[in-house]
């Protein structure tokens, strides 16, 4: 069995409830586990400008309230907002790193490090600077209240930024292709790299509103508090060995690697499984962002963001009312007046971690009513 964990958005529910019988590759369980965790690829710029503000916004709404007046703090006087941003949050800096690339190349190496797949992990070996290195340094640039203001802004900048880098797994995980930047493969007809897919192409496929997605993840935590505490949590190290993990199912396509030196074409059956997994890293991001901001402006307070936290910020209301998007389905974390502690939500919620989601509905929604059918996957 591999050690991985499979997303709480599970493909082979999705292909039933759109109407349609697993192929015979989704009635392996190990098979589809394989495939649920293709999405988890890195690319030159990460999630994409989408992926990063998404990560972003999870990250301040689990932030406690004086981590998150630290950030306005050191924010104060920034650049102006970017569109619908709103100026000083984390969403308006979360792409400052890859906008300063041209101007700064000596400060490319911070967003990945070079791991081939089959070693096993991140060593000390490995090329400097790198994501690991970089990101730890600003780390501890950020929680020193002594440091510079500006130089504290700046490391903000960046931890919010590396945090998301380093969830995709072709930032930490190659097959001597430059992260599958040489590996070309087709989706839709039209020719990308294995990294622009997973770069951009699967969030704009889903053609939601950021605002909808953010509220579907947020929807997500706020119902599994047994997936806050296992994993926001941990070193960047161990987030690094993690991802990097998973790389190798990047390059698989029904369970065998994809040949190189042509264009393979990506099949409905795996952009979909992709885009859950999507989901699921962007969450994984997302919670550990709160986590390493909350301990480096916040020492004394909680670390781990609280499904309390997701719940308001998705303005969830009591099982079965009005307005709620799962009326009529017991969830014993949301809407509960005892207010039950965080540690006994989680166990209550453990067994539903694979219940069908908010994510589940919202991915239907986009596969069947706004994926454009002219366009179809071949």
């Amino acid at each position: 069995m591999s050690d991985f964990p499979i997303p709480t958005f599970p493909a082979t529910k999705i292909i039933r409830a759109a109407g349609r019988r697993p192929r015979g590759f989704f009635q392996h369980p190990v098979r589809l586990l394989v495939l649920a965790l293709l999405a988890c690829v890195g690319l030159p710029f990460a999630f994409g400008e989408a992926g990063h503000r998404l990560i972003a916004m999870l990250a301040e709404d689990g932030m406690t309230p004086k981590a998150r007046s630290a950030v306005q703090a050191l924010l104060q006087g920034d650049a102006q907002g970017n569109g619908n941003v709103t100026v000083g949050s984390l969403a308006q800096i979360s792409t400052w790193a890859d906008d300063i690339r041209t101007l700064r190349p000596e400060t490319r190496p911070w967003h990945y490090v070079n791991i081939e797949l089959e070693e096993k992990g991140y060593s000390a070996s490995a090329d400097t600077p790198n994501v690991v290195t970089a990101l730890e340094r600003e780390i501890a640039v950020l929680a020193d209240a002594n440091a510079d203001r500006y130089a504290r802004q700046e490391a903000l900048k960046w931890v919010v930024h590396l945090v998301g880098d380093l969830h995709q797994p072709l930032h930490v995980g190659e097959d001597h292709d430059k992260g599958g930047n040489l590996f070309k493969v087709k989706v839709n007809r039209r020719t990308h790299s294995l990294h622009q897919v997973w770069d951009f192409l699967l969030i704009e496929r889903l053609h939601l509103p950021e605002d909808a997605l953010r509220t579907m993840l947020e929807t997500d935590l706020a119902r599994n508090p047994a997936f806050l505490l296992r994993n926001a949590q941990g070193t960047v190290r161990g987030w690094v060995d993690e991802t990097h993990a998973k790389a190798s199912a990047c390059y698989l396509l029904h369970g065998k690697p994809m040949r190189k030196g042509i264009k393979i074409s990506l099949d409905k059956d795996y952009v979909q499984a992709a885009t859950l997994t999507v989901l699921e890293q962007l969450r994984l991001a997302g919670i550990r962002l709160a986590f390493v901001l909350n301990g480096a402006l916040d020492p004394q307070g909680p670390r781990q963001p609280t499904w309390q936290a997701y719940a308001a910020a998705a303005r969830l209301s009591a099982p079965g009312a009005p307005g709620n998007r799962d009326a009529g389905h017991r969830s014993p974390t949301v809407g509960n007046a005892g207010g039950k502690p965080q540690a006994t939500a989680a166990r209550d919620s453990a067994a539903r971690d694979t219940a069908r989601s908010d994510s589940e509905r919202y991915f239907l929604h986009a596969e069947e009513m706004r994926i454009d059918p002219s366009d179809p996957l071949h």
